[in-house]
Formats: C-alpha cells, sequence, structure tokens
C-alpha cells in the first residue's frame, strides 16, 4: 500500500506541474503557446459564456458546446477528487473518476477541432490524471477482494 501512496503522490505532482508547462500550441494566427494554467481557467470560463450562449445557437451547436464543457470540468473534477479522499467517500471517488475519463476525452476531442497542437504539459496533465485513476481503480479492487475474502471466511464458520 505505501507504493500506491508514492503512485498517488506522483500523480498530484504531475497533474500540479501540468498547469506550469506549455499545454497546447494554437496553430492559427498568430501562433503561440498556452500553459496549463490559462488552458483551464479558458476554457472553465468560456464555456460558461457558451451556456449563457447555447439557447440562442440552436441545436447544431448543442454537441460542441457540451464537450466544451465537459472538457472544462476535467480539472475541477480532479480538484474535487482531491477533496474526497477519505475511504468513506469510494462512490463518490468512483462517479468523480468517470466524469474526469469523460473530461480528459472531450478535451482531446475540442483540442483537434480548435486546430491546436498539444504539448508537453497536456501529456503530463494526462499522465498525472492516469497515475491517480489507476491507484483508485487498485484500491477498488482490493476493497472488493477483502470483502470477497471476508464473506468467505464467514462462510466456513
Amino acid at each position: 500500500m505505501k507504493a500506491l501512496r508514492v503512485l498517488r503522490i506522483m500523480g498530484m505532482f504531475l497533474f500540479a506541474v501540468a498547469f506550469f508547462l506549455p499545454a497546447v500550441h494554437i496553430n492559427e494566427s498568430p501562433s503561440m503557446d498556452v500553459y496549463g494554467w490559462n488552458c483551464c481557467f479558458s476554457t472553465i470560463f468560456f464555456s460558461i459564456l457558451g451556456i449563457g450562449g447555447l439557447a440562442k445557437a440552436g441545436a447544431q451547436a448543442a454537441p460542441n458546446a457540451f464537450i466544451f464543457l465537459l472538457s472544462a470540468s476535467a480539472s475541477p473534477l480532479v480538484g474535487a477528487y482531491f477533496l474526497s479522499m477519505r475511504s468513506s467517500l469510494m462512490l463518490l471517488r468512483g462517479v468523480l473518476c468517470i466524469g474526469i475519463v469523460a473530461g480528459v476525452a472531450a478535451s482531446s476531442v475540442v483540442i483537434s477541432q480548435l486546430n491546436m497542437t498539444p504539448l508537453v504539459g497536456h501529456f503530463v496533465w494526462m499522465a498525472g490524471i492516469a497515475l491517480l485513476l489507476i491507484v483508485e481503480a487498485i484500491e477498488e479492487a482490493h476493497a472488493r477482494l477483502e470483502r470477497h475474502n471476508d464473506d468467505v471466511s464467514s462462510l466456513k464458520l
């Protein structure tokens, strides 16, 4: 279990460091690199603005706006995941993990749709999240195995 703690800390570290690295390169003129913290706040800001404009845009814009909103939710959901790291909140963490995976996938779609190139910060961000989710999956599997072993041992008595 000590190894899992180290992996979780590494995941947190990579996730945090990614905000200070160049995350995407905007290929349009003028081209520029955008750092992770700017990417995070920009997607959150523009998705909040987009929700208001969604009703005006009509049904055709709804899928793209939803994907953009889902992409913007990835980092805040990781923050909520950090806050829910108590053993009694395993179900909540599982739900958050599903949302995080959807948000990371949506971020790749948004990067592609906006003609941007992912840079090192984006990959470090994804690696940090992947480490956190792998540790979560291992801990969940371990907890299920312990419950199963407890159930089997109670049958033997």
